[in-house]
């Protein structure tokens, strides 16, 4: 059963995948369960802005969801 990665075991990870300062802040949110909305608000940027970056995040982490995501670490780490 894969659970979700910790913030100490995803940084690390992400940095592997080239993401950008911007895309490693989302993608702490994300992972941390954050909605679109509150994302966004957050970050004060728009919901379009934001779908852009999830989108370059996920194709450069290699998954198509947001619960793939935050299981992406844990089945790196295994690989490892």
């Amino acid at each position: 059963m894969l659970e979700p990665a910790d913030r100490a075991e995803l940084m690390p990870l992400l940095a592997l995948y080239g993401l950008t300062e911007r895309e490693r802040a989302i993608t702490e949110l994300l992972v941390e369960g954050l909605g679109t909305e509150e994302i966004s608000t957050q970050l004060r940027i728009s919901r379009h802005t934001l779908r852009d970056y999830v989108k370059a995040i996920f194709g450069k982490v290699g998954v198509c969801s947001r619960p793939e995501l935050t299981a992406a670490p844990a089945q790196q780490s295994l690989a490892a």
